[in-house]
């Protein structure tokens, strides 16, 4: 190792300067998994919120890339998530402008190099102060939504054929622990023995199994509207039991939509 990398981690990805948190929009596109992430590229603190990038083709070896979707006169970009859709990939994120968080959209025709953001953002507006982090997932001819109201402790479930047009399909919450604020919400299914289960995880930033902040998970159904627990959610399931894991995501493969 040598001296420049001394005092970084060899199996894990960091940038070469300034603030990093949540990872958004891990996707696998054309030959390259995507990495986004939280990233002040100005300090060492937290604050003109931006989508850092890197790329990798074996998960272990990463090559930092030029800052993909800034924060600007538009507003902050929040936690997200992205897909690829034919030669796109498909970034949404939480705009936060004005103390108003809204649900937005931008793409890249250029294997993530560059995003434009969508000329009629936002996509979900519900004139919120804490209304974001959008995991957005294909199930069977639709797209979904999963975002949160963190200090409302809900999860809301959206669906879309066009991935513009969002329709309110159920929420599932004050389940588990609450802390202090729910976010970074994640769905997705498992399959365990000759059955499919869904796990949904939901970040909290206090309270968990350490006192801080961690990742609680709930194992159930999701049938493309609603997601049912398999069992009772008073007590929390935990994703890790260290400290501060925390806006945890899973990578999601090629989500192509054929015909779309």
């Amino acid at each position: 190792m040598s001296v420049d990398n001394l005092y970084r981690p060899e199996l894990h990805f960091t940038p070469a300067k300034n603030w990093i948190n949540d990872p958004n929009g891990l996707v696998w596109h054309k030959g390259e998994y995507h990495l986004f992430y939280q990233h002040n590229p100005f300090g060492r603190e937290w604050g003109n919120m931006s989508w850092g990038h890197a790329v990798s083709t074996d998960l272990m070896h990463w090559q930092e890339l030029p800052v993909a979707i800034p924060e600007d006169e538009d507003g902050a970009i929040f936690s997200g998530s992205a897909i690829s859709v034919g030669d796109e990939i498909i970034a949404f994120y939480t705009r936060e402008k004005n103390k108003i968080q809204s649900q937005c959209m931008a793409t890249s025709t250029d294997n993530g190099r560059s995003f434009k953001k969508y000329s009629a953002n936002p996509l979900i507006d519900l004139n919120m102060e804490h209304f974001r982090d959008p995991k957005v997932f294909r199930y069977l001819d639709r797209w979904i939504m999963a975002v949160v109201k963190p200090h409302e402790f809900v999860v809301c479930f959206y669906s879309s054929t066009d991935l513009i047009n969002w329709e309110l399909q159920s929420e599932f919450g004050n389940a588990g622990v609450d802390g202090v604020q729910w976010e970074c919400p994640d769905i997705f299914p498992l399959q365990y023995e000759d059955e499919e289960l869904w796990v949904l995880i939901i970040s909290i930033s206090s309270d968990s199994i350490t006192g801080g902040s961690g990742t609680q998970y709930f194992v159930g159904d999701f049938d493309g509207k609603r997601f049912a627990p398999r069992y009772s959610t008073e007590d929390a399931r935990w994703l890790d039991y260290g400290p501060d894991n925390y806006a945890a995501s899973h990578i999601t493969m090629n989500q192509m939509a054929k015909g779309f």
